[in-house]
């Protein structure tokens, strides 16, 4: 007989508190304007704690991101009681006093100002599976071995364990390749230079540290960082030779302050060093931004990237794949349409739209009294027993700081407090934050009455998303019968900063089938290549693709940090774990990033990109959602062989394979002659090139097995190629640039 569970929630009436309304807080609309929804609610929480307390509140701290036209924002920053972190273009990062961000966003140099967000964390077989180990062995038609020599990888993560011998140079285990630490985190040592807060270590620090250890206290305790590094630049991993340089995140509320101040240091170092550089961001956030390649963030990364060739970032698509976090992206009828929010507990809804809807579209909160069976997912009964007014987007963007409602169980105890506030997150977009304050949790002692189930309701027309901090558990609970039910789903969860359009945003496949672990046991996962349940999914809100591609993700065997606690059963010797994540399949995308850099040191992002997905690998698993490219899986597999000018064969017997030194084509990509090496000419192949439309540009016949097409009057771009003859057809790809 399965248990069932009956809970209860009454609430008493709502009583709009209308706090902090324009004249209360100071606030005209032209500088509301310029915050945004979540820093406005942490200013009007703050002024709540005023209000509701005689002694004196703590002004605190806090870190922000903003735009501004000001060419002496230094100076700006100073006049508001601020420090100034980083400066990239336009985009800046920050930390005031709380009670300073109204006067600072009111200077008319200021354009918008962004609140933080705390992020999210997010190589035997992967080398062979996205082409590295042909890449390193010299099989790309020049013949030359790339390993990332000369490259600076940067990561921002949870930190390295600098003493694993991943990181020390080839045949000399008493160097490291490791050229700087950003501890982020330290409040003691030395600060880096133009950055005001945590410590910098060199590679003499690390060098030393190796021989007699004892002075350098950055340790990376969660293990994150330190796979993350093994799989892009480990002995091991995929760039093997490359330089390599850590931000050890300082991950509070303020993450997302901090991790762009981490690429901005990279970005700094690598011109420092005068080297090429991609970063790896196995970390990213869901709130603070409408998933429109629109966040300061994005737009920062895109002004370091159009700064300078030769620099790329890689960001981790996530792992809200499986997670139901989002609702949205559909249009709104007259009729009410409604979903849970969350169950028996705090909880904070991001919501956006198009600033065209702010008039049509109607929000509302309700709270409900269930009877359910948890065993079964089934709800036995519902009733609404408190439901705020139906407020307008207009009207509560239009506010200096935000509405209040309290609530009240049945049995006039307070329930607490939700709070509605929005904002304009730039020119034609709106965002709001739909949040608990103050709120008394359920006891959870059988029989007890106190249950929070919250539910928000739409009205009106136009299209808004938005998204939850998890899982809304309830949502899914499939026995629910409500026509005006719109439950949640896992569409648009590619994480902040993998929505920008100047980021390689990487999602994740199954790299192996098992593993060995420590004890000797087997584990056994899914089908090898199949896309990774978790991986998060795309599109972007303004329509594009996402993630570009995908790379190994699951069960990936890397460095394990010494200072991390881990199992045995994920261990497969002393210095190797097996995790999995799009945190996983990120580095690969770095590490085989840094190769083609090495390469071609001056690329720019446009063209590293280009190359990667106009040559993925594609086959029945990557076909299984449709068409390629999809939201799902990009454009495919990540292939770095292909990416830089390996090239395959099609067979009609025996399907793809790499077939080294039986066909070259370079240089690739070329301005003038393009080369075809071909071993197999019998005198009567023909080669056929197509433009990227499909159409037929050159036909010619192969004579000897070396041929040349001059293709210095061609437009630039990606060409496809056939050469068929002797019941055989190889095919491959060139660029003219």
């Amino acid at each position: 007989m399965n248990k069932i569970l009956v809970l209860f929630l009454v609430a008493g009436l709502c009583l709009p508190l209308c706090l902090m309304a324009q004249k209360t807080a100071g606030m005209p609309p032209n500088v509301s304007a310029k915050i945004d929804a979540k820093l406005k609610l942490l200013i009007f929480e703050q002024n709540l704690q005023k209000q509701s307390k005689k002694t004196s509140v703590v002004d605190p701290k806090i870190k922000v991101i903003f735009r501004t036209t000001s060419t002496n924002i230094a100076d700006l920053v100073v006049k508001h009681n601020g420090k100034l972190h980083s400066v990239i273009g336009q985009i800046c990062t920050a930390e005031f006093p709380i009670s300073t961000i109204t006067a600072f966003a009111a200077e008319p140099e200021i354009i918008k100002i962004q609140s933080s967000q705390k992020v999210t964390r997010l190589n035997d077989k992967a080398k062979v599976n996205i082409g590295a180990v042909n890449v390193h062995s010299g099989m790309l038609p020049n013949g030359t071995p790339y390993t990332g020599k000369g490259i600076l990888i940067g990561f921002v993560d949870t930190g390295i364990d600098f003493l694993h011998p991943d990181f020390r140079k080839k045949g000399d285990t008493t160097h490291t390749r490791i050229v700087y630490i950003w501890d982020q985190n330290d409040t003691i040592n030395m600060k880096p230079k133009n950055f005001n807060y945590g410590a910098e270590w060199s590679q003499a620090n690390v060098n030393s540290e190796i021989s007699l250890p004892g002075i350098i206290n950055q340790h990376d305790s969660i293990g994150h960082g330190t796979h993350v590094a093994g799989s892009a630049a480990g002995l091991r991993g995929i760039a093997p030779e490359a330089d390599i340089c850590m931000v050890s995140l300082k991950n509070d509320d303020d993450g997302a302050v901090h991790m762009l101040d981490g690429i901005n240091y990279l970005y700094q170092k690598a011109i420092e060093l005068n080297v090429p550089c991609v970063v790896n961001l196995s970390v990213g956030t869901n709130d603070g931004s409408a998933h429109d390649g629109n966040d300061l963030i994005e737009l920062g990364i895109e002004s370091m990237t159009n700064q300078r060739n030769g620099f790329v970032v890689c960001a981790a698509a996530g792992n809200e794949g499986t997670n139901r976090s989002h609702n949205g992206g559909y249009k709104l009828g007259n009729d009410t349409s409604w979903f849970y929010c969350n169950t028996f507990d705090d909880f904070e809804l991001y919501h956006t739209n198009k600033s065209m809807y702010d008039d049509s579209i109607w929000v509302s909160v309700c709270m409900d009294s269930l009877a359910m069976n948890f065993t079964d997912e089934e709800i036995i009964s519902q009733s609404q027993v408190y439901q705020s007014p139906w407020m307008q987007i207009k009207d509560l963007k239009q506010l200096s700081g935000g509405k209040i409602f309290d609530v009240a169980y049945g049995n006039g105890e307070s329930a607490g407090q939700v709070i509605f506030v929005a904002s304009s997150l730039d020119s034609t977009t709106t965002d709001m934050y739909i949040s608990t304050y103050n709120l008394i949790p359920f006891d959870k002692k059988p029989l007890n009455s106190r249950t929070n189930i919250f539910r928000i309701l739409y009205k009106g027309s136009g299209i808004f998303h938005t998204w939850s901090g998890g899982d809304a558990m309830l949502s899914s609970y499939n026995s629910r019968k409500d026509s005006k039910i719109r439950d949640y789903d896992n569409k648009y969860t590619i994480l902040i900063p993998g929505t920008g359009r100047k980021v390689l945003c990487v999602g994740a496949y199954n790299n192996k089938k098992s593993y060995i672990n420590l004890l000797g046991k087997e584990i056994v996962g899914t089908t090898e290549g199949v896309l990774a349940n978790f991986t998060s999914i795309g599109p972007t809100t303004d329509g594009r693709i996402k993630p570009d591609f995908g790379a190994p993700g699951q069960n990936v065997a890397s460095s394990k940090s010494r200072y991390s606690s881990i199992a045995p059963f994920m261990m497969t010797d002393d210095n190797t774990i097996v995790y999995q994540g799009s945190s996983m399949a990120c580095p690969m995308a770095a590490g085989a990033v840094a190769l083609y850099l090495e390469r071609s040191p001056n690329a720019t992002f446009e063209q590293v990109k280009d190359a990667i997905i106009s040559t993925t690998d594609k086959d029945s698993l990557t076909n299984l959602y449709g068409a390629l490219p999809n939201n799902r899986w990009g454009n495919g597999r990540l292939n770095i062989f292909k990416a830089m000018g390996g090239v395959t064969y099609v067979n009609e017997e025996q399907g793809d394979k790499d077939i080294g030194s039986t066909l070259a084509v370079f240089p690739n990509p070329t301005a003038s002659v393009v080369t075809f090496t071909f071993s197999e000419v019998h005198g009567s192949e023909k080669l056929t090139v197509f433009d990227i439309n499909g159409k037929s540009v050159s036909e010619t016949h192969m004579k000897d097995s070396q041929h040349q097409l001059d293709v210095s009057a061609w437009t630039k771009g990606i060409y496809t190629f056939q050469i068929t003859g002797k019941g055989q057809r190889f095919s491959g790809k060139f660029v003219v640039e």
